[in-house]
């Protein structure tokens, strides 16, 4: 192949003939040490670090929130707190109609009960809306049912001091005129807690919680007075 270059150049003068066997690639480069692979190292840290900064962001992932009128949390406490009131309702309604029956052993005087009860919704109900739709519901609301405890403390304390009958005829009308007002102002507040989309359903919650809460009350007096075998305190 020398021979060959030799006689190609005297003949046509000097030329660069390409090598027709490929050539070694030269080996890598031993690792670098001391400062040289600490100044790597940094260079690849502000690399990461400038490459975090420009990658978007994953967001966070969170639960998914509870479907329909349940995901507010004002509509939860709403039907928490109706829950609890009608069935406390029920349970004094229960336990006072047993409570007159066993010190009177009347039909009628059982009877009287409910009337007591239900005369006042029935006079008020004209009166009551007007001034439901013109006051704050949530202050009409608190305000019955804070009359209904007291009403209900009433009750206990009649009954365990075996008062006249009369006392308790005067505490049902009381407890009477607040459901009175209780009512209207606990419906009316229903579509101011969740969007307008999700009134119809938020309806619906309400009317099986009441449905729910007047079964279970009178379920929950029974079984305290057959375990008590006694109505009052």
């Amino acid at each position: 192949r020398a021979v060959a270059r030799k006689a190609f150049e005297v003949a046509h003068g000097p030329a660069i003939i390409a090598d027709p066997l490929p050539r070694r690639r030269a080996p890598a480069p031993p690792p670098r040490h001391g400062t040289d692979a600490v100044r790597r190292g940094a260079g690849d840290c502000g690399a990461f670090a400038a490459a975090r900064r420009v990658a978007p962001t994953m967001p966070r992932r969170h639960p998914p929130p509870m479907p329909g009128p349940l995901s507010h949390r004002p509509f939860r406490r709403f039907l928490a707190g109706r829950v609890a009131g009608v069935m406390g309702r029920q349970i004094v309604a229960v336990t006072v109609g047993w409570d007159i029956y066993h010190r009177t052993n009347s039909a009628l005087a059982l009877g009287a009960v409910g009337l007591v009860q239900v005369l006042p919704v029935v006079l008020l109900a004209l009166p009551v809306g007007a001034i439901v739709d013109q006051r704050d519901r949530r202050r009409i609301g608190g305000a019955s049912l804070v009359a209904a405890t007291f009403v209900a403390l009433a009750l206990a304390a009649i009954a365990w001091r075996s008062a006249p009958v009369p006392w308790l005829y005067l505490a049902l009308l009381v407890q009477g005129c607040a459901n009175a007002f209780n009512s209207p102002a606990t419906a009316a507040l229903v579509p101011r807690l969740v969007p307008i989309e999700e009134r119809a359903r938020a309806n619906a919650w309400a009317s099986t919680s009441f449905g729910l809460a007047s079964v279970v009350g009178p379920g929950l007096a029974g079984t305290v007075i057959a375990l008590a075998d006694s109505a009052a305190p």
